[in-house]
């Protein structure tokens, strides 16, 4: 069904309209990963433009895997990137390319075609919430990544998000299919990454990758306890210390070089306590701050709310660099809210601006 608005048990609404009795509200039918979606973004959403939505979450990939009717029940489907599995693969690869209007699985100006497993037209990253800035979108205008290692370039900063996306520049490179799983590709990407950046210093959990590209070497960073604690170990001089332990024991951060604060942190209150003490630190001293949270990000007392642009422009100015979450500066917020609005207005549902 295409229809963004439906009328269920339509012989029942006609008669209970007729009465006067019920008038059913249009809704948006939502489908999605449990606890993925803020309720302040439904709630938004439908005041400001008088279109309510139906938020079901999936249980897994199965429930789409299993069940091929169930997305073309839905008007929209929101999924995180590393969600990405065969299953689901093959589900939506099965599915005609109208029966999802508003998959945001594909970037704009893609709707109307299929799921395209091999990426010839469609990013491997689901609904724009990469959290990236990719070489060419950056404000120097990188074309490819080797460009980053050219003199002059050497304090830039990558934001590369899921394992798919860090992997597809290796496998561009080497000729090797996009998708490939093959132990023997997934190594010689490895091994090519490594060769081009030797100062490729951490990999910060399975969709938070974050990758440094930086000359000087890194002395101390601040990870949120349990982000990839298998990947951070103390060698070759680095030393990374938990974020919990900065904020609780009121450690000095004067010394950081990296901050790593995941979008997907179960604690963003420490997150913004620590980022209140920004405004103590010298701007040369912070690297890069990687964080998804709805600006404003930070409430000093006596002062109004500072937003990420804010940010932004003073480490700039610093020589450091602070990248926002999205690629297109939009927040995690903005991009759930247009992702409805498409939804609606694509189907040809009104909507109040």
């Amino acid at each position: 069904m295409n229809a963004v608005v439906r009328l269920r048990n339509t012989l029942l609404l006609l008669w209970l309209f007729s009465t006067g009795t019920l008038a059913e509200t249009p809704y948006l039918q939502v489908y999605g990963w449990p606890g993925y979606l803020p309720v302040e973004v439904l709630q938004s959403f439908t005041a400001r433009t008088g279109l309510a939505v139906r938020y079901t979450p999936l249980a897994d990939d199965r429930a789409v895997a299993d069940n091929r009717s169930l997305p073309e029940q839905a008007d929209l489907v929101l999924l995180p990137a590393h969600q990405l599995t065969p299953e689901l693969q093959q589900a939506l690869i099965s599915l005609p390319a109208t029966s999802l209007p508003a998959l945001t699985l594909l970037n704009s100006g893609l709707h109307g075609k299929s799921f395209d497993p091999h990426y010839h037209y469609s990013r491997p990253l689901l609904w724009r919430n990469a959290g990236i800035l990719r070489p060419e979108q950056s404000t120097t205008h990188f074309s490819n990544l080797n460009q980053l290692t050219q003199p002059g370039h050497e304090r830039q900063l990558a934001l590369l998000d899921d394992p798919r996306e860090v992997f597809a520049l290796a496998f561009r490179a080497l000729n090797l299919p996009l998708n490939s799983e093959q132990p023997e590709h997934l190594q010689a990407a490895s091994d090519w990454l490594h060769s081009l950046l030797p100062s490729l210093h951490s990999i910060t959990g399975p969709n938070e990758i974050l990758q440094l590209l930086r000359w000087e070497q890194i002395r101390l960073a601040h990870l949120h306890q349990g982000e990839a604690s298998h990947l951070m170990r103390s060698r070759n001089g680095y030393t990374f210390t938990s974020l919990e332990n900065t904020v609780t024991q009121g450690q000095a951060v004067q010394r950081m070089d990296l901050l790593v604060i995941p979008r997907s942190s179960s604690r963003p209150d420490d997150a913004l306590k620590l980022l209140a003490h920004l405004t103590d630190i010298e701007a040369n001293s912070l690297m890069a701050l990687h964080t998804g949270y709805r600006s404003p990000l930070l409430t000093t007392q006596g002062q109004a709310p500072r937003t990420a642009n804010w940010m932004t422009q003073r480490l700039t100015e610093g020589n450091s660099f602070l990248l926002p979450l999205s690629a297109t500066g939009e927040t995690l917020y903005q991009q759930h809210w247009n992702a409805f609005l498409t939804a609606a207005r694509e189907a040809g549902v009104h909507v109040r601006d």
